[in-house]
């Protein structure tokens, strides 16, 4: 099981194999006890929201490799994943780019 700390509306700035990991990963947000203090539910999140959710092993690997994630997108689940709607158009177009 891994973490995700997200902005809702900016992206996914830290990730973790436990939640204090994925908080402490996220330094661009502040301390850990400011990111603590700042999380929301994640059912009742708004834009600028800060929550904390389980994500996948392929997101956590994308924002460990890249560092910020910009795009991801929930399972109906409401887990973090990487926005797959973005890498097939990205397959689509390299497509018709030939």
């Amino acid at each position: 099981m891994h973490f995700a700390v997200i902005q809702e509306g900016h992206g996914v700035y830290g990730v973790g194999a436990t939640e204090s990991e994925a908080i402490a990963a996220c330094n661009r947000l502040g301390t850990p006890d400011r990111v603590r203090a700042a999380l929301v539910p994640q059912d009742s999140a708004q834009h600028g929201d800060i929550v904390l959710a389980e994500c996948t092993e392929d997101l956590y690997h994308q924002v460990t490799s890249y560092g910020f994630e910009p795009e991801f997108e929930y399972s109906e689940d409401g887990i973090a994943d990487v926005d797959h709607s973005l890498q097939q158009h990205s397959v689509e177009a390299r497509r018709h780019a030939h």
